[in-house]
């Protein structure tokens, strides 16, 4: 009986034995691979940087040599600019010519820099599509980015931006670049008026830049610190620490991989004035001389100039007003009326109702209102071929009618542009000097803007531009879906004045862009606003702290299509510029 037990125990303690072993076999098995897998894991991860990193300094150096040949190039032909783009197309080696094409990471190959294609857009703009591709220990990562080469000015690559500083105050929302020649100013307070009171402050979030930001250096973006005490409020704005990611992410939402450095002595920038006579001329057709001519002239008076045009054969109308109603007893009377009344359906009112063909100068201030002045409008060819409708004195712009109030022309203004009203379809280049009274302004107020056709206006004017709503406190929700469509103005603006925009009573989205050669500030709020004139500040407001940036109540979400909609109206100069778009990520794998 005991040797039974004991037989019994000693099998017990062997399994026990054997179990322990192999307890501890199966552990040591677990660690070991857990090891090497991280391991793995730790070597894939480094691989995976490594060829992240070699992609983009291929696309570095390829993207340097084309800012390094064509960034400022002047006096070049659209044939000889066409003959570099297919060079390059047909040989992308070009572009890596003076690049250090070897690595010491082992495993590791040299980025394989490919042009995909070279895409002309106009004669003298075009899109070069780069792509980079690494290979790091079979951890692959390839790249693509676009990049513009073309002879526009600076200012139409950007959703908003200035020559000078950019003032953001709130929470204005670009979707877009953004560029700011001095200091880029960000507060989290929107400044706004209400009525008689001045100076009123609305505690928002800082603003949202979906885009690049393009500055002087990183210490040009300032915030106000609401910890520095001063008398000079412009005394509370400080540089954002170097290197502090999470400072720019609260301020911009944005990385520093988002910030370009874009130094203003190289920014292209236009004269309107110049500009404007630079169209003159190609509407009157080049002749010798003629540019001085109208130079000269417009110097003297607008009157002088508008001589000067009809001398080179452009076509002058006059304002005309109805004819008076006759003594319908008169019979002489009712032939008189009846006749000057065909001459001013058939010869003059017809300009209104039809479309036209050739460059037409209106000698007096115009008035579009839709209902005897129905449209302006040119076919397709004759804005091909440079003919422009001139406006010798104001153009207002007010659609009276229920009907839509068609503006498919390209216009040269003198006087002042004022646009209001609702219906109204433009898909046109304006050009507005501003001359006459010395506090011009260009005015945009209470207008219903969109694209004829999908297209847009581009506006632009020496004086400042005034965006204004009488019917603030409307509220559109989120920028989304028909609502973003719906409620926003098709339209890029550019003035050489200064520009205050305000989207904090009133509502502003633009399908397009805003630039001011001097200062730009914007002030904008989130969400619904509603009007409380027994309160001090004015207004009630959504909180500010929970809601989304798609919520602002100014957006501008740019459109890149105004170079290929307005091309025969866009302002050009006579050196190429070199813009880069967004990089982004088209393939990854990893091969074992």
């Amino acid at each position: 009986m005991k040797e039974s037990r004991l037989r019994d125990e000693r099998g017990y303690a062997l399994m026990l034995v054997v179990f322990m072993i192999l307890l501890f076999t199966l552990l040591g098995v677990s660690i070991l691979g857990a090891s090497l897998g991280g391991a793995v894991r730790t070597e894939t991860k480094e691989n995976d940087v490594q060829s992240l990193h070699l992609a983009e300094r291929g696309l570095n150096e390829a993207v340097s040599y084309l800012v390094k040949e064509y960034d400022g190039v002047s006096d070049i032909s659209d044939v000889e600019l066409h003959q570099y783009m297919m060079g390059i197309e047909a040989n992308p080696g070009k572009l890596m010519e003076d690049a250090v094409q070897t690595t010491n990471l082992s495993g590791a190959e040299a980025a394989k820099v490919t042009v995909e294609k070279v895409e002309q857009t106009s004669p003298m703009s075009y899109k070069v599509f780069i792509t980079s591709e690494a290979n790091v220990n079979g951890v692959i990562r390839k790249l693509e980015q676009e990049v513009r080469v073309d002879a526009f000015p600076d200012f139409l690559n950007y959703s908003f931006g200035s020559e000078q500083n950019v003032v953001l105050n709130g929470s204005p929302l670009a979707i877009g670049s953004v560029y700011a020649g001095g200091e880029l100013k960000i507060n989290n307070y929107a400044q706004y008026k209400y009525k008689t009171a001045h100076f009123l402050e609305k505690l928002s979030q800082y603003p949202n830049i979906i885009g690049t930001l393009y500055v002087q250096s990183p210490l040009s973006i300032k915030y106000a610190d609401p910890t520095v005490v001063a008398a000079d409020p412009n005394d509370r704005y400080v540089s954002i620490p170097q290197n502090d990611p999470d400072k720019l992410e609260e301020l911009l939402g944005l990385s520093y991989d988002h910030i370009h450095i874009k130094d203003r002595s190289k920014f292209v920038s236009i004269n309107v004035r110049e500009s404007f006579l630079d169209k003159a001329e190609l509407a009157v057709g080049r002749k010798p001389g003629v540019r001085e001519e109208l130079e000269t002239a417009l110097n003297v008076s607008t009157d002088e100039f508008v001589n000067r045009l009809v001398l080179n054969g452009v076509r002058r109308v006059a304002y005309r007003s109805e004819p008076a109603l006759p003594n319908w007893d008169d019979e002489e009377a009712v032939e008189r009326y009846e006749a000057e009344r065909d001459d001013y359906v058939n010869n003059y009112l017809s300009l209104f109702n039809s479309k036209l063909t050739e460059t037409i100068v209106f000698d007096d201030d115009l008035t579009l209102d839709g209902v005897a002045y129905k449209q302006l409008v040119y076919d397709a060819a004759s804005r091909a071929s440079n003919k422009w409708f001139i406006v010798n004195g104001d153009l207002n712009i007010n659609n009276y009618s229920n009907e839509e109030l068609a503006i498919q022309a390209n216009i040269l203004v003198t006087g002042k542009v004022t646009i209001t009203g609702k219906g109204i379809r433009v898909d046109s280049t304006m050009f507005c000097l501003g001359e006459g009274e010395p506090d011009e302004m260009t005015i945009v107020q209470d207008a219903e803007l969109k694209g004829y056709d999908s297209k847009q206006l581009v506006l632009l004017s020496v004086p400042p531009i005034l965006l204004n709503r009488f019917d603030a406190f409307t509220n559109y929700g989120r920028y989304e879906g028909e609502e973003r469509v719906k409620h926003r103005l098709d339209a890029f603006f550019y003035t050489e004045g200064t520009a205050e925009l305000y989207g904090v009573g009133s509502s502003f989205w633009l399908n397009g862009g805003f630039f001011a050669k001097q200062q730009l500030t914007i002030n904008a709020v989130l969400g619904n606003v509603t009007e409380a004139p027994d309160k001090p500040e004015g207004m009630n407001f959504d909180d500010q702290i929970f809601a989304n940036e798609l919520d602002s109540r100014f957006i501008i979400d740019y459109n890149i299509d105004i170079f290929n909609d307005q091309y025969d109206g866009l302002p050009r100069v006579n050196q190429l510029s070199v813009t880069l778009g967004s990089r982004k990520l088209v393939h990854e794998s990893t091969t074992s």
